[in-house]
């Protein structure tokens, strides 16, 4: 199998992965708005709530696509140190990003702040997924060197 195959097989298994990934998340978001739901009830801030909440989140849901989702990529991939600190770094920045569009919501439209914060999340959704496949786990450049090459000069797998 040649390098660019391998490579087309590579992003099918991880498109392929979507509906999982998506479970994950829909799974995260509904644990993500309880947990928020009952900082807010003990008198926690919502913006404060949102945020441990997500962090929360992040985590499980790392955990989760770890074991569900992304499991058995081989050695083509990064230690999963490395995916959890590029997951973890993303999710943290896409969490800044939302905050202003969450108290956006709340505090200038109304919307009541589990509601508003389900809603950003299921928006941030195509954004998580699309780094998380083509980035977090991508094959790396180092490991795709180290595949066989055949007498032609293109790279091989065994089947």
């Amino acid at each position: 199998m040649t390098l660019v195959n391998r490579l087309i097989r590579t992003r099918q298994r991880l498109c392929g992965r979507m509906p999982k990934f998506a479970l994950i998340g829909a799974f995260g978001t509904g644990v993500n708005v309880a947990i928020m739901t009952v900082l807010i009830t003990w008198g926690v801030n919502y913006l404060i709530a949102a945020l441990i909440a997500t962090e929360t989140t992040i985590v499980s849901n790392f955990l989760m696509q770890e074991r569900f989702v992304f499991a058995g990529l081989g050695p083509l991939g990064r230690s999963k140190a490395i995916r959890f600190l590029h997951s973890f770094g993303f999710n943290n920045a896409e969490t800044l990003a939302r905050v202003p569009f969450l108290w956006l919501l709340v505090d200038k439209m109304g919307v009541a702040s589990p509601l508003a914060q389900f809603g950003t999340l299921t928006v941030a959704f195509i954004m998580r997924y699309s780094f998380h496949s083509r980035v977090v786990y991508a094959p790396t450049a180092a490991a795709m060197d180290t595949l066989p090459t055949d007498t032609t000069g293109t790279r091989e797998v065994a089947p």
